[in-house]
């Protein structure tokens, strides 16, 4: 899984039940960039040797929190 490409188009689409409008995002330099190394930390924290399963959904909860926080403080 660690070597698959994320889409992250397609996983955007997916997680907001509202249509995502692209026009503004694909002008912001980095953006998809910035989000697939995100998700290969994931990935690669994921199927690391140290993650227990029961680990995994309590941290994705965290890092999607995290990630919202860090943007609603950020993005003004």
């Amino acid at each position: 899984m660690a070597n698959e490409k994320f889409n992250t188009h397609a996983w955007l689409r997916k997680m907001n039940e509202e249509k995502i409008n692209e026009e503004y995002i694909e002008l912001m330099p980095g953006m998809e960039e910035g989000l697939e190394t995100i998700v290969e930390g994931w990935v690669e924290w994921k199927s690391g040797p140290m993650t227990e399963p029961s680990d995994i959904k309590p941290a994705r909860k965290e890092l999607l929190n995290f990630c919202v926080a860090y943007l609603k403080k950020n993005i003004k």
